[in-house]
């Protein structure tokens, strides 16, 4: 609450702390300004020239009340102002690594997407069950223990996503003053295999020629799409009408990944990628819907049927896609867009792939020996 003792010049901007319905105090947040640059609708601080900061630091006092109020609900304590004001001065009960690590995910949800928020707060779920973490007691010692403790239920590469959200918030805490220093300073994470699966054309014509139950011949269209675009499943799931854009005769998808939205996906579309949203048109995704889950059940179906002895995947007509796209001479830095990477050296690991476009550069340039 900005200014409420005063109509004129600057003020604190103050939280009004309730205990219930009648009991409550302000609290100063130490952010000093002008009436006119408070926007009390949207409770922050505008036209000033720091407001972004300024209006971290008022969340970040907010989050710590909300860290404090769930620590003394988990430990039965009445919530009072004496308490508040003893934790905010750093006398009060310790603080855990997952009560501030769960409040922190809460405050990032409008900047994740709702899959990965849920599976953050899963990670969150699963530290809980290892043990609950004191700031001062996030050793390197702990996180091997932690690690120790994802082993029993997952292969080593499957741990490398839980470390990274971890690790996040133990940045984040050294930077909040709450921790000296992150355990994962000297902690090394697996390191993935990288060995990403694709189709040769000859496996893509199999999958093309074939007919027979209905179910799997709408999942074998959704993989020729993957593969024809190099979409991601959930982003192709996501397409709708209005995706669909034209240019100079020709159509294309326009559309933000959901993964990353910082400039949209420009997808050419291919006259089998048209063919197949006009096989399934007149609904209002454009194409049919159904679980991640269960159409990568139907694609090992179909691998065996189609005898290809290759894991498919939602992932390898992505896969697929910027493989052969490399092969027929795209520029990596096309390929790049059309995937929505954040940067050409996440395509890359595709033309460390594609030993044939090696050899037929090097027939196009005439080159036999140095």
């Amino acid at each position: 609450m900005h200014n409420r003792r005063k109509r004129k010049g600057a003020a604190s901007v103050e939280l009004r702390v309730y205990f219930n319905r009648q009991e409550y105090f302000y609290l100063s947040t130490g952010v000093i300004i002008e009436a006119h640059q408070w926007d009390d609708t949207r409770k922050e601080v505008v036209k000033h020239s720091r407001a972004n900061a300024l209006n971290f630091q008022i969340r970040e006092l907010v989050n710590k009340i909300h860290t404090w109020e769930r620590i003394k609900i988990a430990e039965v304590d009445p919530l009072t102002k004496e308490s508040l004001q003893e934790y905010l001065k750093g006398k009060g009960p310790a603080i855990y690594f997952n009560d501030f690590m769960r409040d922190q995910l809460k405050a990032d949800q409008n900047k994740m997407t709702p899959g990965y928020y849920k599976q953050s707060v899963y990670i969150v779920d699963r530290l809980d069950q290892f043990k609950r973490i004191r700031m001062n007691e996030l050793t390197l010692e702990v996180i091997h223990q932690y690690h120790n403790f994802l082993l029993g239920f997952m292969q080593e590469v499957s741990t490398i996503k839980s470390h990274k959200t971890v690790r996040k918030y133990a940045l984040r805490a050294v930077r909040y003053g709450l921790m000296r220093q992150s355990p994962y300073v000297h902690f090394k994470l697996p390191t993935p295999r990288s060995r990403r699966i694709h189709l040769s054309t000859d496996e893509i014509q199999r999958l093309r020629e074939y007919k027979g139950i209905e179910r799997l011949e709408k999942i074998r269209d959704l993989f020729l799409f993957q593969c024809l675009t190099g979409l991601a499943y959930v982003d192709m799931q996501a397409l709708t009408v209005d995706d669909i854009h034209k240019f100079q005769n020709k159509s294309y998808i326009k559309k933000y990944r959901q993964k990353t939205d910082k400039e949209p996906q420009m997808i050419p579309l291919l006259p089998e990628s048209l063919e197949i949203i006009r096989k399934y048109s007149g609904n209002t995704h454009l194409l049919p819907k159904i679980s991640n889950q269960n159409m990568n059940g139907y694609l090992k179906e179909l691998a065996v049927i189609c005898k290809i002895d290759k894991k498919l995947s939602t992932h390898v007509g992505r896969h697929t896609f910027a493989v052969l796209m490399l092969e027929k001479g795209l520029p990596l830095e096309t390929i790049s867009h059309i995937l929505g990477h954040a940067s050409t050296q996440q395509t890359a690991v595709y033309a460390r792939m594609v030993v044939s476009k090696i050899y037929k550069d090097m027939d196009r340039l005439n080159i036999d020996g140095l």
